[in-house]
């Protein structure tokens, strides 16, 4: 451990945890998901002769984790995707070839499922938005 990462942890109050002034583990993967996205979105558009201008492109990751029917915890992502002076067309593509091809966070990737050997993918989801200021709270975490 290189010590730049030292946070407290808590447990969600949602998840029977106390919550209060800590971060929790969906708040680190979603920084982890929005900046592994943007650094994929970043990628595509500079192998596609049209890179992103420093600072204008920003990606919030928003997650959730909840027991689901067949009693296994899962996450789910929803990823918005804001790049300023870009067509809203052109993001969406670059944003679906970040997704399918380069992320290799979830998202994209099929693993395998603990019971009856089905292949699943995370639930997540994807949604371009204009461009825009301010900070996120709760789970919610922006990179960019």
């Amino acid at each position: 451990m290189d010590g730049v990462l030292d946070l407290p942890l808590a447990f969600p109050k949602e998840l029977g945890g106390s919550g209060g002034h800590a971060t929790n583990p969906e708040q680190l993967f979603a920084a982890g998901y929005a900046a592994c996205f943007e650094n994929a979105l970043m990628r595509v558009a500079r192998e596609r002769k049209a890179p992103l201008a420093q600072g204008s492109s920003y990606v919030t990751a928003h997650v959730g984790i909840g027991r689901e029917a067949d009693g296994y915890f899962r996450l789910s992502v929803k990823i918005e995707v804001s790049v300023a002076g870009r067509e809203r067309s052109e993001i969406e593509e670059l944003a679906r070839i970040a997704h399918e091809e380069v992320c290799p966070v979830l998202a994209g990737h099929p693993r395998q499922h603990r019971r009856a050997g089905e292949r699943e993918r995370a639930r997540t989801e994807q949604r371009i938005v204009e461009p825009q200021l301010g900070a996120r709270a709760g789970r919610d975490v922006r990179s960019g």
